[in-house]
């Protein structure tokens, strides 16, 4: 009976270590993959910005995403003036085709929305100055 109860302690032991998968592959992790490749290239197009007094003018922007999964982003307009770039330890996966990320610039925090599709981009942010913009940019190469 001992015998017994130890062979059914080991296959149970087995089999829920086997049911137990830590690594569903799961898109909402970033397991530092970065942004697919299928999606480098660089975006241009122009853009609504709006500040926290309801201004609203146009900006043109231009979003390089290269390999490594860096993303260079650059804007300008009347009402914002913004270069940086983000590396794919920042990037956060929201599904197969959306990502977020966040960059501190001359002081504000702008948090990014990539939404990709076949041929074009969607791009929105929000800064903590109470600036927001959104539009869809064009893949361009």
């Amino acid at each position: 009976m001992n015998r017994l109860l130890k062979i059914i302690m080991i296959f149970s032991a087995f089999f829920i270590c086997s049911c137990l998968n830590f690594n569903t592959g799961s898109l909402s992790f970033n397991n530092n993959n970065g942004i697919d490749d299928k999606y480098y290239g660089t975006y241009e197009g122009s853009i609504t910005v709006r500040e926290n007094n309801n201004l609203s003018s146009q900006a043109f922007v231009s979003v390089m995403v290269s390999s490594g999964s860096a993303i260079t982003i650059r804007m300008n307009g009347s009402l914002i003036n913004f270069y940086n770039v983000a590396y794919k330890e920042n990037i956060i996966i929201i599904s197969e085709n959306v990502y977020k990320v966040s960059i501190t610039s001359s002081g504000y925090k702008y948090d990014f929305t990539l939404s990709f599709n076949n041929s074009y981009m969607n791009l929105s942010f929000y800064a903590n100055n109470n600036t927001l913009g959104e539009g869809t940019l064009t893949k361009i190469r």
